[in-house]
């Protein structure tokens, strides 16, 4: 996303294991899982959206919705199924018939420091398009298509 309205940066989370303690095994557990948060912003630089990825595409949220310090947003990561919320009680949770997202705030901490380039990594360098899962269509970011 580019262009007059302005600009976004990704965030890209690789995960060796997606173990969704709630879900069923077949679904709910799987090698391989590419997580994302998306901030949009204006031309000025001024934050306008925020997209969470989660199970089903991208919660969005403007920045009144979101937890911010220094300008920077914090995002919380559901145990084990991975997936981004905006606090660490939404309002919204996912859920997928019985099985809902825990979500906490007990977690590692991850900051600026623990990120690299997708592109400058075998990740995203050798624009990878097969599944990086068991065949369930996990993509990785060069490959990945968005509606959001």
């Amino acid at each position: 996303f580019s262009g007059s309205a302005g600009y976004s940066i990704r965030y890209w989370f690789w995960y060796n294991f997606n173990d969704f303690p709630q879900g069923p095994d077949v679904e709910g557990s799987h090698p391989g899982d590419w997580e994302y948060v998306q901030l949009f912003f204006y031309n000025n630089n001024t934050l306008y959206q925020v997209n969470f990825s989660n199970h089903t595409g991208a919660r969005k949220k403007g920045p009144g919705q979101v937890y911010m310090t220094d300008n920077h947003v914090h995002v919380w990561v559901g145990n084990g199924s991975h997936a981004n919320y905006e606090s660490q009680n939404p309002p919204d949770i996912y859920c997928w018939g019985p099985w809902c997202d825990e979500v906490n705030g007990f977690g590692p901490v991850w900051t600026c420091i623990n990120l690299v380039n997708v592109y400058k990594t075998t990740f995203g360098r050798d624009n990878y398009c097969g599944d990086w899962g068991d065949g369930d269509g996990v993509f990785g970011p060069p490959c990945r298509k968005f509606s959001d």
